[in-house]
């Protein structure tokens, strides 16, 4: 259900994102009734987790589930350690204006490669990206270039898109003069 809602976000289908949530939200339902509360636990964060990414994918922020939100939430989270708490975190900090707590919520994400944790190249460009456009806004753009530089040959690699497609319009305004778009195009090349 999360893919279908990730692809219709993509193509602009918000009306059917937001039927792919309820339905994902009845589904969690019906499994949490099954009284163990490992599962309610999981299924209730993956809603949670699903609600933060459409809601910051479209920006509203007063949708966004509070754990998202508060600085000082519960760390118990069960995607905690794969940095996807971590970045749903970040985006929704992005949008309420804090960038820098943003960026350094991608940080925590991308110091999962030096820990040797597994964790999912999608968290991790989606991660890049974010903080690109986090030091891009602290006005950093040498910074903010290279880092989206490094996301976008680490891509290549993998054949990994997807995180790009989904902020295709925030990535190309962070190329935005003509020598960055050269240098833009030079790394989806790479």
């Amino acid at each position: 259900m999360f893919t279908l809602l990730r692809k219709d976000l993509i193509t602009g289908e918000y009306i059917d994102a937001l039927a792919q949530l309820e339905e994902l939200k009845g589904i969690a339902e019906t499994a949490m009734q099954s009284g163990e509360s490992y599962d309610q636990a999981v299924c209730r964060q993956v809603v949670e987790f699903s609600e933060a990414f459409l809601y910051t994918s479209i920006e509203k922020l007063e949708k966004v589930p509070e754990t998202y939100l508060a600085r000082n939430a519960e760390n118990g989270h069960l995607l905690q350690g794969m940095g996807l708490y971590n970045l749903m975190r970040a985006r929704s900090a992005y949008l309420m204006g804090n960038v820098s707590i943003a960026a350094a919520e991608c940080d925590l994400v991308l110091e999962l490669r030096k820990k040797k944790v597994q964790h999912s190249q999608l968290i991790r460009l989606s991660a890049l990206i974010l903080k690109s456009k986090a030091e891009r806004r602290l006005l950093n753009n040498e910074q903010a270039l290279i880092i989206l530089s490094m996301a976008l040959k680490e891509a290549a690699q993998d054949e990994i898109y997807l995180p790009f497609v989904e902020d295709a319009g925030r990535v190309v305004t962070t190329f935005g003069r003509d020598k960055d778009r050269k240098r833009f195009a030079i790394c989806l090349l790479a």
